[in-house]
């Protein structure tokens, strides 16, 4: 199977959300929480002379509301993050026309600065997500594939499970 298709900076941002799982964002985040809330149980305790459980409360909530909020803006903050990475001009050059080739012996890729091949072995994950197929394989390296270049999905899919390749859905 061949495809053809041109990779723009929505396709590289799509994947890199779409690689980022609510846990790992989590365990990011809650240090910055811990330490909101230490000063907010500080501020109580030390500077406002709060009774311990007092001060208590007032670091679990200021942790609580803060992780939420942080929680809550990830994407948005994320999305825009990735999205002036890929517009910077040295990031540029990787855009635009590439071929994705899934063979009998791995995956060839093809594209503007770049001609690589993964066996099928090191193809750890074909991850589904609304828009697009991200291959990730054992030495970290991800081949994103929009599904506008895919005219048969079902295809694609039986490919993928006749290697072994494991399938998610995000």
């Amino acid at each position: 199977m061949v495809y053809e298709f041109e990779l723009q900076v929505p396709d590289y941002v799509a994947a890199g959300v779409a690689a980022t799982t609510t846990s790992r964002i989590v365990r990011g985040y809650i240090p910055y929480a811990l330490i909101a809330g230490l000063i907010a149980w500080i501020v109580a305790y030390a500077v406002n002379g709060q009774s311990a459980r007092t001060a208590s409360v007032a670091g679990a909530v200021v942790f609580a509301l803060f992780l939420g909020y942080l929680l809550f803006m990830w994407r948005s903050t994320f999305t825009k993050h990735l999205t002036n990475h890929y517009e910077a001009p040295g990031k540029r050059v990787i855009l635009g026309p590439h071929t994705l080739e899934l063979a009998d012996d791995g995956l060839h890729s093809h594209g503007p600065l770049h001609r690589s091949f993964r066996a099928w072995p090191s193809i750890t994950q074909a991850a589904f997500t609304g828009s697009h197929c991200v291959f990730q394989t054992a030495f970290s390296i991800i081949y994103v594939l929009p599904l506008r270049a895919v005219p048969d999905q079902d295809a694609l899919i039986a490919l993928l499970r006749e290697k072994h390749v494991r399938i998610t859905r995000s």
